[in-house]
């Protein structure tokens, strides 16, 4: 393929890729408000008393930072959501960068790999928040990238290149630095069993690659021993519907038949290309990715975090389709090629749609919080049963209440500052209980230490108790603000 048809495919993938991100004054991703809330405290903590009072802030070598350490240097200076979406968009470019880097990483060789593989990053575990972990994913392909193509020449520069990416992978999120042992692991192996001498490495070259993972090491025994629970807490296992939709996650996006139809025509143009025997494997790249979907399946869903086996869902998916790479001996072979980037770019449009609609829903049930005075805490009552069963396109309204942190300095006890995980943390944890808490009146007691009341999906009579304890302020078509009676 000419550079110039390179090009033009490299500016339609990163505009269909970055759009979104711009085109919604929130980005209408799960966890973003809650994340934003503790950037915009971590980022204004020394000017308000009342944060200081409520958080205590500990830069310890926490491997899930990666939003903490890109976003609160930025935040005063640009605002937090144009900080969020700087970060969203760094994520993208280097998710993209990753890609080129390790589908190059032998020379005078084509891929169509990397025009596909970076609209993966418009899957689950995007649409759901999971931020640090999606921006750490980035920075694995970026490593392993770069790693293969240093690997048969590992000088003292580059080890040392390698060894500081290699710290902001473990910085970013545990679950990456994870991979991208397994992946030099794997890597080596197969080169150790390669028949090509051209292929093999010494001991020297294994024990420089040793070099770089000292660092993230040191830093989670630290972490473990200091800031971390010392534990992996509790090992569980997914069923099997669970594991089949996780496998899927990569894949979805809010509209099933748009999703479906993607990824029948990229099946069918790999397919074509090779029943056309213009089709070749990269062997190094295919056994990652199919080791990596190996141990999804067997790994449990429960360890550190929840949805631990999820994580390695996409770097599998991704390193798959990088080794996959067509032949394109003829237009008729590039036009097969196009039609699935095609498709993906239609489906960010969708996406776009998505989120326009979704904002606007969220600005709608968000005017409740201008309701609410300053510096004062806020307790959030949700439904029974409705965090498990609320539709995608309507969980952002979960963490709604945490834009009350970033409009009025208004606490809640579900935001993320939870000791060992985060940077900011509660100096003493805000007293909460579900509806569905085993002791079924505990949450009536916890509301009177609070200022106010968010109801979302509650039942009648849940809001009849609520009304005893507190005076409704307002209410919206999914939402009721209540004032505690003092």
């Amino acid at each position: 393929m000419s550079i110039k048809y390179q090009i033009t495919l490299i500016g339609v993938l990163l505009s269909a890729l970055i759009i979104p991100i711009w085109v919604t004054e929130i980005p209408p991703l799960v966890d973003l408000p809650n994340h934003a809330a503790r950037i915009h405290i971590l980022a204004n903590y020394e000017t308000v008393p009342f944060f200081k009072e409520v958080f205590a802030v500990t830069y310890a070598p926490i491997p899930n930072m990666a939003m903490d350490l890109v976003m609160v240097p930025i935040t005063n200076a640009v605002g937090i959501w144009n900080a969020s979406r700087i970060f969203l968009t760094l994520t993208v470019i280097l998710f993209v960068l990753g890609c080129f880097l390790i589908s190059s990483y032998k020379e005078n060789t084509f891929s169509y790999g990397p025009f596909l593989a970076p609209f993966l990053i418009y899957g689950g575990t995007f649409f759901y928040g999971y931020l640090n972990y999606v921006f750490s994913v980035s920075m694995f392909l970026i490593t392993l990238g770069l790693w293969l193509r240093w690997r048969k020449k590992l000088t003292h520069l580059r080890i040392a290149c390698l060894c500081i990416i290699t710290f902001g992978v473990y910085l970013s999120h545990l679950s990456s630095i994870a991979f991208l042992a397994m992946a030099i692991t794997i890597i080596n192996v197969y080169d150790l069993v390669e028949l090509d001498p051209s292929e093999k490495r010494s001991k020297t070259d294994l024990m420089k690659d040793m070099v770089i993972f000292i660092a993230p090491a040191v830093a989670f025994l630290s972490f473990i021993e200091g800031s971390g629970s010392g534990t992996v807490g509790t090992l569980a296992w997914n069923s099997l519907s669970g594991k089949i939709v996780g496998l899927a996650s990569p894949f979805r996006s809010y509209d099933l038949w748009a999703d479906i139809i993607t990824v029948l025509s990229v099946l069918i143009t790999f397919i074509l290309l090779k029943i056309k025997r213009t089709l070749e494997f990269d062997p190094r790249l295919l056994l990652v990715a199919s080791l990596f979907l190996l141990t999804y399946i067997f790994a449990p869903e429960r360890f550190f975090t929840n949805d631990a086996d999820i994580r390695i869902v996409l770097p599998a998916f991704v390193l798959l389709i990088l080794a996959l790479r067509p032949i394109v001996r003829s237009k008729a072979i590039l036009g097969i090629i196009l039609v699935p980037l095609l498709l993906l770019t239609v489906r960010q449009g969708a996406i776009v749609y998505r989120w326009v609609e979704m904002g606007n829903q969220f600005n709608s049930e968000k005017r409740l919080l201008s309701e609410v005075r300053g510096n004062n805490t806020i307790y959030p009552i949700f439904g029974k049963g409705l965090v498990e069963h609320l539709e995608k396109k309507q969980r952002p309204l979960l963490h709604i209440i945490n834009m009350a942190a970033i409009e009025k300095g208004t606490i809640s006890p579900n935001l993320f500052a939870i000791k060992g995980q985060n940077p900011l943390i509660f100096r003493s944890p805000m007293p909460y209980a579900s509806l569905d808490a085993i002791d079924k009146n505990e949450w009536m007691t916890y509301i009177a230490e609070y200022d106010y009341v968010l109801t979302f999906g509650t039942s009648p009579e849940v809001e009849v108790i609520v009304s005893r304890k507190a005076t409704l302020v307002d209410s919206t078509e999914k939402m009721k603000l209540w004032e505690v009676k003092k």
